[in-house]
Parts: structure tokens; C-alpha cells; sequence
């Protein structure tokens, strides 16, 4: 097996437990992967979108549902008023740990 055989073989196996974890909390595998890659001191918006290698309009409407299901919560930055730091909340902590 090459290097790309590999690699897809350990995200089609990684990929199946995420889908699991999402059913049983209603969440999607985006969302999931999107819950377990928030650091519990928070992270940036900017920051989270190049850590999960994703658009930030695409992140912003993965965040807006996890904010309404009171998963994350997304608040402005101590440093720069026009970017986000995004946190979980103690049901997103909740989450996390369970997942």
C-alpha cells in the first residue's frame, strides 16, 4: 500500500466512530470533529478554521448550530473586537468528555 492508500484507510476508520458518536448526540460527524477540536481554555475562530482546514463561512454555520443546541459559545476576542474566540460550554465540556 502507498502512502494515499494509507492515510484514506485511517480516515474511513476514523471516520465510522466519529458517525456513531454524532447519532447518539444528534450531531453530525462535521460537528463532532468540530467539539473535539476545541481546546477547553477556548481558541479563535480564525484558529480553529485553519486547524480543521475548513472555510470560516463553513465553520461559522457548523458553530451557529452547536451555539443553538448550547454546545459552543462564541464571544469577542479580548485583543481584536472584529474576531471570535469560541469555547465550550459546560454541555459542550460534557459532550466532549463523553465522545
Amino acid at each position: 500500500m502507498n502512502l494515499v492508500e494509507l492515510l484514506f484507510d485511517l480516515y474511513a476508520s476514523l471516520n465510522v466512530p466519529l458517525k456513531k458518536a454524532g447519532n447518539i448526540h444528534n450531531l453530525t460527524s462535521s460537528q463532532v470533529i468540530c467539539i473535539l477540536s476545541i481546546p477547553f481554555d477556548g481558541i479563535s475562530q480564525t484558529d480553529l478554521a485553519r486547524k480543521l482546514g475548513v472555510d470560516l463561512s463553513t465553520l461559522s454555520r457548523n458553530l451557529d448550530k452547536l451555539i443553538d443546541k448550547n454546545i459552543v459559545m462564541k464571544t469577542r476576542a479580548y485583543q481584536d473586537s472584529r474576531s471570535y474566540s469560541i469555547s465550550l460550554t459546560e454541555i459542550g465540556i460534557n459532550q466532549h468528555s463523553q465522545i
